[in-house]
């Protein structure tokens, strides 16, 4: 197409076929731990693929953290009170 929207089309389906997975596949972790009784006791965890994993580095950094909140505020277009704003404890401190 002149204005190259088939190449991106097409460049959007080879990366969700490579990198994309089912909506099944991508709600099974959720569904579990707001299912099963045995996930109350794994609260406050990243999860991904239906494990435990450490959180990427940015989760634990001050600066992304107040980025993020920021943005989603603003996206939201929502006023909210920054001390009221969560924070995930670096791996060091866990």
């Amino acid at each position: 197409e002149p204005d190259g929207s088939g190449l991106v089309n097409r460049m959007f389906g080879v990366a969700k076929t490579l990198f994309g997975r089912p909506p099944e596949r991508g709600a099974r972790t959720g569904v579990r731990l707001a299912s099963d009784p045995a996930a109350l006791q794994e609260s406050g965890g990243y999860w991904i693929d239906d494990r435990r994993t450490p959180p990427p580095r940015e989760a634990g950094d001050p600066q992304a953290q107040a980025r993020l909140w920021q943005l989603s505020t603003d996206l939201a277009g929502y006023e909210a009170d920054p001390s009221t704003r969560f924070t995930i404890p670096s791996e060091e401190a866990a």
